[in-house]
Order: C-alpha cells, then structure tokens, then sequence
C-alpha cells in the first residue's frame, strides 16, 4: 500500500477512536481520501463502513439511511478481498440492525470466525452482533476482554468492554474501564459517560450527573448522551432538567433525526412508562440501535412483568 493511502487511513482510525462528532467527521474526511487515493484498498472501505454504523450508533442519523451506506462500504470491501474476516463479522452487525435477522448474524459471524478466528476485530464485533442482544452479556464480557489482551490502548475497545460490563450489571467493572479511557484520552465523552453510569448504578446520582453532563458537554449535545443525562436528571428528581432535554431533543427531531429511544430515557427517567414504551416502539420501528440490550438494561426491570416490553422484544425477534 502507497505510504500515504495508508497514513491517511491510520489518520481516520486514529480520530475515529474519539468518537465524538467532530472527530468522527475529521476521521470519515481521512478514510475517504485513503479510498479515493487507492480504491483496491479493502480496509479504507471496512473502516467507512464501521464508521457509517457508528453514526447510526450516537443516534444523530437517520438508521436505515446509514446503515444501507455502511453495507455498501462493507460490500466494497468484500469485491476487493472476499476473505476480510472483520468485514464478515460488521455485515453481521448491519444485518442485526436493518433486519433483526439472527440466523444471518451467526452465519455472517460463524463465516469470519472461520476466516480469522485470531482477529480482535471479529471478536469484538461478534459480540456486539451475536451475544449483546440476546442477553448474553457475561460471554460478551469474556469476548471483549480477550480483545483487550491483544489491543489495550483502545478507547473503543475499552469503552464496549465497560458497556458490556454495565449490562451485566457490573458497575465497579464500568467504572474502571471509564477511568481507564480517560487516563488514555482525557478529553473523550466515552470515559465521563462510563463513570457516569457506573456510579448511577450504584445510587451516587451526585457523581453521575456531574459525569454525564460533562460526557454530553465533550460530546457536543449529540442524542446519545443527552438521552442518558436525561434519565438521570429525572430519577434525580431535577424534573425541570430532564423536560428541558425533551425540549431540546423535539426541537433537533424538527429538521433532523433524532434517536427515539433518546426520549424514551427521559420518560423512563421522569417515570412516564406510557411514553417511554412510545418511543421503544419507535425506536425498535425505526431500528435504533440503542433497543439492542432491551433485554439487559438495569432501568427497564421495573418494567419486565409489562406485556408491552414482551412484545417489543417479539418484533425483535428476541422473545
């Protein structure tokens, strides 16, 4: 690979592993040179397609829109090297967002284990795809942390394996991976939002206010983390503050996509279950992916016995 194809495409995943939305702009700008430079260079067109499910991921772009941009980047991917494990494995992902299609998840993800059963990557991303959803989160945790073995600088990685932990209900565990980030990156939100969540979990609503204002503040006001700060300033009983990022979010829904289980966290939050099953049923309509871990997340338990929250999980296909 040309030397510059290939610092270009290092440029895009170095920004990419910030996360926030000018870093993810600043990373697709990088992949996209890489891909135009050398167009036979199947990981420029792999990485645009990660990143492309990642701004679906934050919930600032429309899903299906996103998503079908990804699959095409990935489908590129594959034309040039049909052996790209790590491709097989995000395809895996995009299937499990647009379709809800299980069977073709684990062939996709069963396919690039068989390709590169080595492959960080297809770990990582098969646990996203194949353990997450289904509830299967102590096998999600074991998978990340082997990844951590082979890549522990990243704040990616680092992030998924505290968000694994969170749906596995081990906040302690979240927390470290939160201080872990921000030790390597101070001025990323996925560290503060950890911290954040972790310490809701175990009632410090003080500290995970304080950290879930700063995350939303680096993160640039993006759907993701006013959604979570949303659900906390209400279980806080700071209602007033929750209403506000209601408002907020339904003023961004008037000219732009807005993730719906964002609002949702604010009802769940404000303890308004008819609204927040509203949303859910958009987002699982909408393929949001924040629905994947309906079936893990530590704030929907009041709600388990609601035969609403079955038959979301049925339109999943996850019942």
């Amino acid at each position: 690979v040309d030397p510059g194809v290939y610092e270009a495409y290092l440029d895009g995943r170095y920004h990419f592993a910030r996360a926030d939305p000018a870093s993810l702009a600043r990373a697709r700008t990088c992949l996209e040179r890489a891909a135009a430079a050398d167009p036979s260079f199947a990981p420029a067109f792999d990485a645009l397609a990660e990143l492309y499910w990642y701004l679906g991921f934050f919930g600032g772009a429309e899903p299906r829109t996103v998503f079908g941009q990804a699959t095409w980047h990935a489908m590129r991917a594959l034309e040039l090297d049909p052996d790209l494990a790590e491709t097989r494995a995000l395809l895996a992902m995009l299937r499990k967002e647009l379709d809800y299609n299980w069977a073709e998840v684990e062939r996709e993800n069963a396919r690039a284990r068989e390709l590169n059963p080595r492959s960080p990557l297809v770990r990582l991303r098969g646990a996203i795809s194949g353990l997450l959803p289904h509830g299967r989160l102590h096998e999600a945790l074991e998978a990340v942390d082997d990844v951590l073995v082979s890549d522990p600088l990243s704040p990616v990685v680092r992030w998924w394996a505290g968000a694994m932990a969170m749906l596995a209900r081990r906040p302690w565990r979240a927390d470290q991976e939160g201080r872990a980030i921000l030790a390597l990156q101070q001025g990323t939100f996925l560290g503060h939002w950890l911290v954040g969540m972790a310490a809701e979990m175990q009632d410090d609503l003080d500290t995970a206010l304080a950290s879930l204002e700063q995350a939303n503040g680096l993160a640039g006001g993006i759907p993701f983390t006013l959604g979570f700060l949303a659900y906390v300033r209400g279980r806080a009983g700071r209602r007033d503050g929750a209403r506000e990022v209601l408002a907020a979010l339904e003023r961004a829904r008037a000219s732009a996509y807005v993730s719906p289980f964002a609002s949702a966290l604010a009802h769940i939050g404000l303890g308004e279950t008819d609204e927040a099953f509203a949303w859910m049923d958009a987002a699982v309509e909408q393929r949001d992916p924040l629905v994947m871990p309906l079936k893990s997340y530590h704030f929907l338990d009041p709600l388990r016995r609601d035969p609403r929250l079955a038959a979301l999980l049925a339109k999943m296909r996850l019942a």
